[in-house]
């Protein structure tokens, strides 16, 4: 899915045809310390933070709900706790299996909103305690699966050791063609792992989303989180509106989830579904990528270029396709 693209500054790519994400491997000699802080640590650790944005859940089947996989290469003690909530488990991993844990829905979510309806997302707030924590004795890898009637998604969970302090939202459009009075919002949360957190969202968006609380584009919202605490941030009942290009810098590094509650790609197709990510600092983010067809599919993908620096041109196969005067993103259809 994934991309060839060259940018004259540091770029972001981001592709929402599908939800994955991994940690790659090199296979020719690199320069070590030309590599992304990023590659120092991995996808696997012993302090995980997870909160997801709510899905558009108007209803359960019997085999749905939200399910954490946690895989690990020796035997340790896992333990997952919601302070919010109120639960707390321990188990035992097996060498080289993959343990699933059946989540409730206030564990893995700070709030819900399950019918999508235009007042359930609240103004952008601060929820005490309200991150699901998993912890182990030894490295672990997490998933995250959230299974809902007619809709479905996941994402890898990045460890609280790969955490940063600077990040650009990457979500999409809200939904909002097939289900007029329903706000299936574009949104993101911050989760903290630290006491004394200073976090400053600014809103970006594409110059008419607002969000549930009023913030404008251009305007910025400080917070001030303690371990565990999580801010969920939604957009209103505006038209297109969405969150992407929003940018989160913290004084410790945080965590930050991005996705829409029922989404179309693209905005004017049916059928919506949950779309979730979470994100990857900006000190990760290269200047090279590549990009493979989709096997079978009629249109190619969908994705969008977020720059970390302004005058950002970005190229490919050689082609000047576009310029980023700003710290903005631009987004481009049916390629491959």
């Amino acid at each position: 899915m994934f991309k060839f693209f060259t940018s004259m500054i540091t770029l972001l790519v981001i592709i929402f045809t599908m939800v994955t994400s991994s940690v790659f491997a090199q296979t020719q000699p690199v320069d070590v310390k030309k590599l992304p802080s990023y590659l120092n640590s991995t996808n696997a650790g012993t302090e995980f933070y997870i909160s997801v944005p709510p899905a558009y859940a108007t209803f359960l089947l019997p085999t749905d709900g939200w399910s954490l996989y946690i895989a690990s290469g020796t035997k340790t003690q896992v333990t997952i706790e919601n302070e919010a909530a109120g639960t707390k488990r321990q188990f035992q991993t097996k060498p080289n299996d993959c343990i699933r844990v059946v989540l409730s829905g206030n564990e893995a979510q700070a709030y819900v909103n399950a019918d999508g309806g235009p007042t359930g997302h609240p103004a952008e707030q601060i929820y005490t305690g309200a991150g699901l924590r998993i912890t182990s004795k030894a490295p672990i890898v997490v998933y995250l699966s959230v299974k809902i009637a007619y809709t479905s998604d996941a994402l890898l969970a990045i460890p609280t050791s790969g955490w940063g302090r600077e990040y650009v939202v990457n979500t999409y459009q809200a939904h909002n063609w097939s289900m007029p009075g329903l706000n299936l919002a574009s949104m993101c949360t911050i989760m903290a792992a630290y006491d004394q957190t200073r976090v400053f969202f600014t809103m970006v968006g594409n110059g008419i989303t607002q969000t549930m609380g009023g913030m404008k584009i251009g305007q910025t919202k400080q917070f001030l989180m303690n371990k565990g605490d999580v801010v969920a941030i939604a957009s209103s009942m505006i038209v297109g509106s969405t969150l992407a290009g929003s940018r989160i810098v913290a004084s410790k590094p945080v965590g930050v989830i991005s996705g829409v509650q029922c989404a179309d790609v693209p905005s004017d197709r049916p059928w919506c579904d949950h779309i979730l990510e979470m994100e990857l600092p900006v000190n990760t983010w290269g200047t090279t990528y590549h990009m493979t067809r989709n096997f079978n599919r009629q249109a190619g993908p969908f994705f969008q270029l977020f720059a970390k620096e302004p005058n950002t041109n970005i190229y490919v196969n050689g082609a000047n396709i576009a310029y980023l005067g700003t710290k903005s993103q631009t987004s481009v259809a049916d390629w491959g």
